[in-house]
């Protein structure tokens, strides 16, 4: 099951928001722990697997499974976090080769870019030979 949350694939979103918020303060462990949400259901934001992370961008903890709508379980808890305090998650753990991202969406156009970095004035020729897209590519 992929992440189907109001922050799968959003324009208004900031990214990694998840809006999915402890319920409770949560102290540093490193045994499995416990960690009681709300706001959006954790089973649309979270899987097992995924890294939680605080609004500072500091590491919470990794997901060992998602028990309930209101309810995680962090496999470790590397920082503590406070009652009210929104969970983030920048990246999800695959659940299948063809699950999508949070960051595509269906609206937006990507155009492949192969950026140089201005230095060594030999390398003035950059040869190409590969470049897998998945998405079609339009003008717009």
């Amino acid at each position: 099951m992929g992440h189907a949350g109001s922050n799968a694939g959003t324009d208004n979103a900031a990214w990694g928001s998840s809006n999915t918020i402890a319920s409770d303060d949560v102290d540093a462990a490193t045994t499995p722990t416990t960690v009681p949400v709300d706001g959006v259901d954790a089973r649309t934001t979270f899987k097992a697997g995924d890294v939680v992370y605080k609004s500072d961008r500091t590491l919470f903890g990794v997901v060992q499974s998602v028990d309930s709508a209101t309810q995680l379980t962090l496999s470790s808890v590397d920082s503590a976090i406070s009652d009210d305090d929104e969970l983030y998650n920048f990246g999800q753990k695959a659940t299948s080769g063809t699950q999508k991202s949070k960051a595509l969406t269906t609206n937006k156009d990507l155009v492949p870019v192969v950026g140089i970095e201005a230095g060594d004035t030999n390398a003035a020729i950059l040869y190409l030979h590969y470049m897998k897209i998945n998405r079609t590519i339009s003008d717009g």
